[in-house]
């Protein structure tokens, strides 16, 4: 399964587990692909439970998440940020000191970035938890189809889609429904609010990836992951706060 391959370490047979390989196909995959990735987050977190505190837990738990994506929307976030900063700047300093300026800034906001996940983990109680740990990464990849879909170019050929033909595509349609499908198992009356707000979000940072710096690419579909990712752990603390202070 191209997906697994290309957004996991897990080795897929016949595959060759290539990092930079993924075809578009393979697209309509990514939230099931992201289902995978939330199931075994949660049997980690449930093995590593047993033996450490629940905050430590958790930090072991992002390490996890993050070595089992091989990183890839965290790097896409940094770099992104870097991006979006140079763009911005019409300062005349020289673009190596740049560089190393927006470098240092970029790996700060990635520690907010995990600040903020593990704050919102450990607002979540387990019965949610479980849930939300499943839910997170099944969004963030439907984020990825999204802007895959409606803001970046095609890969093969010169010639434009219309948005048409980006709304009625197979990848689309399919990922779009299988997270429907998942989002509704796992959460059940609340589908609807995680699907719109987390959605939202995504095509809100799509638009605005794609205003600032011209294009939306496989390294700006990760900041848009890692933002439907904290979207969706946002999403569910506000349900926890509002909804289900006593679950």
């Amino acid at each position: 399964m191209k997906a697994l391959c290309y957004l996991t370490v897990i080795p897929v047979p016949g595959e060759g587990n290539n990092p930079i390989s993924y075809s578009e196909r393979s697209l309509a995959w990514f939230p099931l692909a992201g289902a995978v990735i939330g199931g075994l987050l949660l049997f980690l977190h449930s093995f590593i439970g047993f033996f450490f505190q629940p905050m430590l837990t958790t930090v072991l738990l992002l390490l996890l998440w993050i070595s089992l994506t091989k990183g890839v929307s965290l790097t896409g976030f940094k770099e992104s940020f870097c991006r979006i900063m140079k763009t911005r700047d019409r300062s005349s300093e020289e673009d190596q000191e740049k560089g190393h300026r927006y470098a240092d800034m970029a790996v700060i906001v990635m520690i907010l970035v995990l600040l903020v996940k593990l704050a919102a983990l450990q607002e979540l109680k387990w019965q949610f938890f479980s849930k939300t740990l499943i839910l997170a990464p099944i969004l963030g990849r439907w984020g990825m189809v999204i802007a895959a879909s409606f803001f970046s170019e095609k890969q093969e050929g010169t010639e434009k889609t219309t948005w048409k033909e980006r709304f009625i595509n197979r990848e689309l349609i399919i990922g779009t429904v299988t997270t429907f499908i998942l989002t509704l198992l796992l959460s059940g009356i609340y589908a609807f609010f995680f699907l719109v707000v987390s959605g939202m979000t995504m095509v809100a940072c799509s638009w605005g990836i794609k205003k600032t710096i011209g294009k939306v690419d496989e390294i700006s579909w990760g900041a848009i992951c890692e933002i439907g990712e904290i979207s969706t752990l946002f999403s569910a603390t506000l349900i926890m706060k509002m909804f289900l202070a006593g679950y």
